[in-house]
């Protein structure tokens, strides 16, 4: 291995720590909001809602059910360099956390206040999910099962994304009513970041990619397939 290519790989890796940071920034401004929160934040935000441990936890335990069920699909077909979503899930729970502290002392004032600090979380959403994407190197765990499923079954990649985004959003609701009463941080904001995050980061990721300086392609992940239909 090269001193270039060293370079590369810690470039990369710092690249996709970016890009799961700006995403966790993305989800704390939206759940600030309080008109919802990404399809992604949803199920960990109820639980921690009815539960004491944080949405970082919770957002860290979905990562690694995810981990594990692409463990079962995959078997031998699973890739090495996927057991790296593992520590990935840990520090996006500990980022997930960190953000929501730094967002903690902020209340929307208005509806108006409410939507901009939403769109705000969109865009930042989309934008760390771009530059995970141009990093090309691991996916979060939630991601890495969208993309075992369709290894498994061959189906679209939106599609099965969109299904997993359903899946959680109905989730939430179960256990929002089961422990709260009600429905907690499901809004319109949650169904705005279903539409928007996917078209908003289609838009991102050529720009961020055209920026970046040309280096050597990983076969982890190939950028053209997750940015075909990525929404959180």
């Amino acid at each position: 291995m090269t001193k270039q290519h060293l370079r590369d790989i810690v470039f990369r890796y710092f690249l996709f720590l970016v890009g799961i940071f700006t995403i966790s920034l993305g989800i704390a401004f939206s759940t600030s909001s309080g008109l919802g929160t990404t399809p992604l934040a949803s199920l960990p935000y109820t639980l921690s809602l009815g539960f004491a441990p944080s949405m970082g936890t919770f957002m860290m335990l979905l990562n690694i059910t995810c981990f594990l069920i692409q463990l079962a699909l995959l078997r031998k077909r699973f890739p090495k360099a996927w057991v790296l979503q593992l520590p990935a899930a840990v520090i996006f729970g500990w980022m997930t956390d960190f953000s929501n502290y730094l967002l903690s002392w902020f209340e929307p004032a208005n509806y108006g206040m409410q939507l901009a600090c939403l769109a705000a979380g969109i865009v930042l959403v989309a934008a760390g999910l771009s530059i995970e994407v141009s990093a090309n190197t691991i996916m979060l765990s939630v991601d890495g099962l969208v993309k075992a499923i369709v290894m498994v079954t061959e189906k679209n990649f939106g599609k099965i994304k969109v299904g997993l985004d359903v899946t959680l959003v109905t989730l939430s609701i179960v256990c929002s009513f089961v422990l709260i009463g009600g429905i907690e941080g499901i809004r319109e904001g949650t169904v705005l970041a279903a539409l928007l995050v996917g078209t908003l980061s289609r838009v991102f990721t050529p720009l961020i990619t055209g920026q970046l300086p040309k280096r050597e392609k990983t076969k982890v992940l190939p950028t053209n397939f997750a940015a075909q239909d990525a929404s959180d």
